[in-house]
């Protein structure tokens, strides 16, 4: 019975049956919060590129003269980017009585798909865009 016992003990302590499940339980988490993070950021630069869009497009109207005055420019801007971002705000300016100037302020939050990393909590995207007044 003694030797049995030794036996087992010893093929424990040296075998390596299981390792790799170790192995996986370690490095799986931190692959998940890599594919999170890469998601996540991926998602902030396309939120980002849709409100450049949307900015530009707004500023082109304005400067057309689709929009009488940047109030009502800045308001097409904010219900355009409302599905992707919420919380955006929009300010509209001219500058010198031509260039026309808009800048949306949105949480990266807003933008994100999965939102469970609190890395990006206290992060505010800012988007600038200026556009020549056509006369």
């Amino acid at each position: 019975m003694n030797n049995v016992f030794s036996r087992e003990a010893k093929n424990f302590r040296v075998g390596e049956d299981g390792s790799s499940t170790i192995e996986s339980l370690f490095w799986i988490p931190v692959f998940a919060f890599f594919l999170v993070l890469i998601l996540d950021v991926s998602f902030i630069l396309f939120g980002k590129a849709q409100a450049l869009r949307y900015i530009q497009d707004g500023n082109r109207a304005l400067s057309v003269g689709a929009f009488t005055d940047p109030d009502e420019a800045a308001l097409f801007m904010q219900k355009s980017i409302s599905h992707y971002a919420p919380s955006a705000e929009v300010k509209t300016v001219i500058l010198d009585g031509m260039i026309i100037s808009t800048v949306m302020s949105m949480p990266a939050t807003d933008v994100m798909i999965v939102g469970s990393l609190p890395l990006f909590d206290k992060i505010i995207i800012k988007v600038r865009a200026d556009h020549f007044l056509e006369q």
